[in-house]
C-alpha cells in the first residue's frame, strides 16, 4: 500500500482535464415526431469540415460529447427528408455545453422507386474505447441465442469447450449489465446457450480497459447489456421463438418496466427449452521406439437438454435529482441432462482390430445462480462530481450425478470381461460477497479525477465422490474422490485522470492495485496451499490529433488473470476409460502487458496495430500414457505467449438500402514453455485472420433482411493446431401491427461449416481431432411492443466487476 500511495502523490499532479464540451439536443419532424437514427454531423464553422458524426437514440434525442474548444455548426440528415443545419455556437470555458433545442427535418420531395429504407441503428458500431454489437436489430439472432450472436461478433471466437477469445488472445472478462456472473468462460457460454438473443440489447467488446475495471481479463472485456424498459408509465416487450435443428428448441418471455416520477419498477422472465447434439472424433496413434503400436480411433454422439428460467426484478427510487437508491435481483434457474454414447475402437499399425468398447454416460445437470445487488448514487454538482457504492452477493449451486458404463470387446465383438461401472456426485457451491464504492471530481475545467476501493470475498466447496460399483454393491474410488475447499479475498484501489498538452495532444493515465490471499485446501489428503500478493496495474491513454480528418491513439495496460477456481481443484472430468480432465493445484496468476496503436479516418473507419506478452500464460495441454493408453488434459503456467494483432473495420456503402459491415482481423500467436518436467521447451507460432461480414438491408413496407459471414483460417492454441472453419447466416423480417409488432425468420450456418477440427503432433503425441454440434438451424420468432414510448429516462447499473469467468461446473465433460 505505501507504494501505491507514492506513486499516486507522484502522478498526482499530473492529471489534468481535457479543454472538451458537449452538444446535445433533439430531432423532430415537421409533425413533431421524433426521427430516430438519423445522421448528426458536427462541422467546423469556418470550412464545414467534418468533426464528429453520431445518430439520434429511439426518442430523437442526440450528444456530442469531448468535443474541443472551438466554433461549429451541427447538419442532420436522414433519407426521406432534407438536409438541416443549426446555428453557429462556440463551446469555451464560459459554455462547455451547447443544447441546441429541437431541430426539424422538413420531408423530402423525392422517394425512392424501389424500396423504402426505415430508420434503424446499425448491427455494428465503432465508437472511441470499444465495438458495440446492437442485437436488438440484428434478424438473425432472434431466435437464436446470445452465444450464438457473440460467436458472429468482430474477432470473438468460441470454440469447442467454450472457451471465449478475442483476437487470438484467451482470459476474457464476461459481464453482464457490467456486473459478475460467476462463471468460468467455458461455463459462462453454457448459460449464453440457454439465454434467447431477444433479450439482448447489445454486446461492448473493450480490448483495453481503463484502471476503473477490475485488472482481470488479457483478452479485454466483453460485457453483454440487456433490454431495459424505462419511459414513463406502463411499457416493455414479449416474443417467444421457435427453432429446429437435429432437435426442436422454443423460448418465450417478456419484460416490463413501470415509472413514476419518483420510483421506477421493473422485471422480466423467460423460459428457453433446448436440445442439442454435438459429435466428437478422436484419433489418437501410441509409439514403442518409434514405431506404431497401436491406433485408437473413438468416435461418440451426445444429446445435451436443458429448460432454463430466467428472471429479474428490481426498483428505483428518486428522492431528488441528486439522489438515486436502487435495488435489483437476478436469477438463473437450470435444469437439464447429457447423455453420451461413445465407441472406441482399437487397432494394430496395419488396421487390424485388436478390442473395442462402448462407455454410455448420462449425467443430470442441476444448477442455479442468484445474484443481488444494492445501489447508490449522489450528484454532488453540477460540474460531474458525483459518489456511487454498491453492494453485492451471488450464490451459485450445482449437483450433476453421474454414471458411467463400460462394456469392452475382443476384435471378434464378443465380451471381453466383466462391465465396468463409476457412479459420481459432484456437488459444488460458490458464496461471494463484494462491495465498491467510486468516486469522481471535476476539479477545474483542467482538471478530472477519478477514484475507487473494492473488496471481494468468494468461497467455493467442491466434493467429488466417486463409486466403484461391482456386482451391484457401491465402494469409494479413493483415486478419483477428492473434497476441495478454496476461499480468495481480493482488496482493489484505483486513481485515474486525465490531461491535455494541447489541442491535439491528451493523455488519460490510471493506476490500480489489487492485493490478493487465497487458501486452497485438499480435505480428502489434508493438504493446503497459501498465495498472498500485491501487485500494481498501470494504464493509459494517449490521443493525437493529426488534422481534421485523421486521429491516432495509443493505449497500454496491463492486467492479470487468475486461474478459475476448478481449474485449481485437482478433480477429474471423465468421457471414458481412456480419455479425462484434471485440475491443477499448482497453478498461479499469467500477467499480460497489452499496447495498442489506433488510426482513425473521418471518425469512422479504423485501423488498429496491438502487442501484447502473457507471461506464465495458463494453457490447456494434453498428456498421453503409453503405458495405459490413456489421454488427459489439464491446464498449465507456460512460458509466455506472445500476440501480434493488425484489425481494421471496412464500412461499404454498396447502396442506400445495404448496408455492409466488414472486419478484418490478422493475429500472430506465439507459445513459448516446456510441457513436460523434463525441461524440453517447444515453440510454436503462426499468422491467422478472422473476417466478419455484417449486412443489413430495408426493404418498403416494413420488410428487411440480414446476411452475416465468418471465417476464421488456421490457428494454434498451446500444442494444439486448429483448422479454419466457417458459418453463414441469413435472416428475413416484417414489421406488423403498425410497427409494434416484428416477425422474424432466419437460417444459421448454412452450409454447416463451424466445425473444430485440430491436431496435436509433439512428442510422443499424435492426435487428430473433430467436433461439432447441429449448429444449423432454423428459426422463426415473433416480438411485440407495448406500452408508452416517450420520455426516455436511462437508468443507471452499478455492481462489482470482479470474480468472474472463473467458476467451471463438474460433469459437462470439459
Amino acid at each position: 500500500m505505501r507504494i501505491f500511495v507514492l506513486v499516486v502523490l507522484t502522478v498526482f499532479p499530473l492529471f489534468s482535464f481535457s479543454q472538451t464540451g458537449n452538444v446535445n439536443g433533439t430531432l423532430n419532424d415537421s409533425k413533431g415526431s421524433p426521427v430516430p437514427y438519423a445522421n448528426v454531423l458536427l462541422l467546423q464553422a469556418s470550412d464545414s469540415s467534418l468533426v464528429k458524426g453520431s445518430v439520434t437514440d429511439e426518442s430523437g434525442k442526440f450528444t456530442l460529447e469531448e468535443i474541443a474548444f472551438g466554433k461549429y455548426l451541427l447538419m442532420f440528415s436522414f433519407i426521406g427528408y432534407e438536409k438541416s443545419y443549426s446555428q453557429a455556437f462556440e463551446l469555451n470555458e464560459s459554455q462547455t455545453e451547447f443544447n441546441a433545442g429541437t431541430q426539424i427535418l422538413a420531408e423530402g420531395t423525392s422517394t425512392l422507386d424501389e424500396v423504402s429504407v426505415v430508420a434503424q441503428k446499425p448491427f455494428i458500431e465503432k465508437h472511441f474505447d470499444k465495438t458495440v454489437v446492437n442485437v436488438e436489430n440484428s434478424i438473425v439472432a432472434a431466435g437464436n441465442t446470445a452465444l450464438e450472436v457473440l460467436k458472429r461478433s468482430p474477432g470473438v471466437m468460441v470454440d469447442k469447450d467454450g472457451n471465449i477469445s478475442l483476437k487470438g488472445k484467451s482470459g476474457l472478462t464476461i459481464m453482464i449489465d457490467g456486473k459478475p456472473t460467476y462463471l468460468s468462460s467455458q461455463d459462462i457460454s453454457n448459460m449464453l446457450s440457454n439465454l434467447p438473443a431477444d433479450q439482448v440489447e447489445k454486446i461492448e467488446i473493450i480490448t483495453n480497459p481503463s484502471a476503473r475495471y477490475d485488472a482481470a481479463g488479457q483478452g479485454g472485456i466483453i460485457n453483454i447489456v440487456m433490454k431495459k424498459n424505462q419511459n414513463l408509465g406502463l411499457n416493455g416487450s414479449a416474443q417467444a421463438g421457435y427453432s429446429q435443428g437435429f432437435y426442436a428448441r422454443y423460448n418465450a418471455g417478456f419484460n416490463m418496466n413501470y415509472r413514476l416520477e419518483k420510483w421506477n419498477f421493473f422485471g422480466s422472465y423467460n423460459y428457453n427449452n433446448r436440445s442439442s447434439a454435438g459429435w466428437f472424433e478422436l484419433t489418437r496413434k501410441f509409439r514403442v521406439n518409434d514405431q506404431i503400436e497401436s491406433i485408437f480411433n473413438q468416435s461418440s454422439f451426445g444429446r445435451d437438454s436443458s429448460q432454463t428460467h430466467t428472471g429479474k426484478v428490481g426498483i428505483d427510487f428518486f428522492p431528488n435529482k441528486k439522489h438515486n437508491i436502487g435495488i435489483f435481483v437476478n436469477g438463473i434457474g437450470n435444469a437439464g441432462g447429457n447423455s453420451n454414447s461413445n465407441h472406441t475402437y482399437i487397432s494394430g499399425p496395419g488396421g487390424e482390430p485388436i478390442s473395442s468398447s462402448y462407455t454410455h454416460g448420462v449425467s443430470t445437470q442441476k444448477w442455479s445462480n442468484v445474484s443481488a445487488n444494492l445501489n447508490y448514487k449522489w450528484v454532488m454538482d453540477s460540474s460531474g462530481t458525483e459518489l456511487t457504492a454498491n453492494l453485492d452477493y451471488a450464490v451459485f449451486d450445482q449437483n450433476n450425478p453421474q454414471n458411467f458404463t463400460t462394456l469392452y470387446y475382443d476384435s471378434l465383438g464378443s465380451y471381453l470381461g466383466a462391465p465396468y461401472f463409476l457412479r459420481s456426485q459432484l456437488p459444488s457451491h460458490v458464496d461471494i460477497k463484494s462491495g465498491k464504492i467510486d468516486f469522481s471530481k471535476t476539479i477545474s475545467k483542467k482538471f478530472r479525477l477519478e477514484a475507487g476501493l473494492k473488496s471481494s470475498y468468494v468461497t467455493t466447496d467442491n466434493n467429488a465422490q466417486y463409486y466403484n460399483v461391482v456386482s451391484g454393491i457401491e465402494y469409494v474410488d479413493t483415486t478419483k474422490t477428492n473434497h476441495f475447499k478454496y476461499t480468495e479475498n481480493i482488496n482493489a484501489a484505483y486513481l485515474n485522470g486525465q490531461f491535455e498538452f494541447s489541442e491535439k495532444l491528451q493523455l488519460q493515465f490510471g493506476l490500480r492495485v489489487e492485493n490478493t490471499n487465497a487458501l486452497g485446501e485438499q480435505i480428502t489428503i489434508d493438504s493446503t496451499f497459501e498465495r498472498h500478493y500485491t501487485k500494481l496495474f498501470p494504464s493509459g491513454v494517449l490521443n493525437y490529433k493529426l488534422n481534421k480528418k485523421h486521429d491516432l491513439n495509443f493505449t497500454y495496460s496491463r492486467r492479470i488473470d487468475r486461474p478459475d477456481y476448478q481449474d485449481l481443484n485437482p478433480f477429474l472430468y471423465f468421457l471414458d476409460p481412456y480419455t479425462f480432465m484434471q485440475g491443477n493445484t499448482l497453478l498461479l496468476p499469467q500477467y499480460t502487458n497489452s499496447f495498442e496503436l489506433s488510426h482513425t479516418y473521418l471518425g469512422f473507419l479504423s485501423t488498429t496495430v496491438g502487442y501484447s506478452k502473457t507471461e506464465g500464460v495458463i494453457t490447456q495441454v494434453t498428456y498421453q500414457v503409453d503405458s495405459t493408453r490413456t489421454t488427459y488434459a489439464t491446464n498449465k503456467n507456460l512460458n509466455s505467449l506472445e500476440n501480434w494483432t493488425i484489425s481494421t473495420m471496412l464500412p461499404v456503402p454498396i447502396a442506400k438500402w445495404w448496408t455492409s459491415m466488414n472486419f478484418i482481423t490478422a493475429y500472430h500467436n506465439r507459445y513459448q514453455g516446456s510441457i513436460n518436467n523434463n525441461g524440453d521447451n517447444f515453440d510454436l507460432g503462426m499468422w491467422s485472420f478472422m473476417v466478419n461480414s455484417m449486412n443489413q438491408l430495408q426493404f418498403k413496407k416494413g420488410w428487411g433482411a440480414e446476411i452475416t459471414a465468418f471465417y476464421m483460417s488456421r490457428q494454434v492454441y498451446g500444442i494444439f493446431t486448429m483448422k479454419p472453419m466457417s458459418n453463414i447466416t441469413v435472416g428475413l423480417q416484417k414489421k406488423i401491427l403498425k410497427e409494434k409488432g416484428t416477425i422474424k425468420v432466419s437460417a444459421s450456418d448454412l452450409m454447416w461449416k463451424s466445425r473444430f477440427r485440430g491436431s496435436v503432433v509433439y512428442e510422443n503425441m499424435d492426435i487428430q481431432m473433430n467436433a461439432w454440434n447441429d449448429s444449423r438451424v432454423y428459426t422463426v420468432s415473433f416480438s411485440y411492443k407495448f406500452g408508452n414510448s416517450k420520455a426516455q429516462y436511462q437508468r443507471k447499473e452499478g455492481g462489482a466487476n470482479d470474480e468472474i469467468d472463473r467458476i467451471k461446473k463438474g460433469g459437462n465433460g470439459r
